[in-house]
């Protein structure tokens, strides 16, 4: 399941 790592990434990414 990628839905973990989908999360993190965006979570990981900057919020504009």
């Amino acid at each position: 399941m990628l839905t973990l790592e989908l999360v993190l990434r965006l979570n990981q990414m900057p919020k504009l």
